[in-house]
């Protein structure tokens, strides 16, 4: 699995848990709907202040968006 798709179910993970949809998250860092899809389907990767922006929106850690767990421990992944 490449970066970029590891990253955006990362992303994916904590729409969910926050309750948030992909336009929404898009909208508060400024893309557009399909520029973030692209993203967070891992065609093309986010840039840190992207994500920068992204994880203050949500009021998550830099960190819950980019760290790659352990093989076999995605459902483990905090806030």
């Amino acid at each position: 699995m490449t970066t970029a798709l590891e990253v955006g179910l990362n992303v994916r993970a904590v729409l969910a848990r926050k309750g948030w949809s992909q336009a929404k998250a898009a909208e508060a860092i400024g893309m557009s709907r399909v520029a973030f899809s692209h993203r967070i389907n891992g065609k093309y990767p986010f840039n840190v202040k992207e994500l920068a922006d992204l994880a203050r929106a949500l009021g998550v850690s830099y960190s819950s968006l980019v760290t790659i767990p352990e093989e076999g421990k995605r459902d483990e992944r905090a806030d």
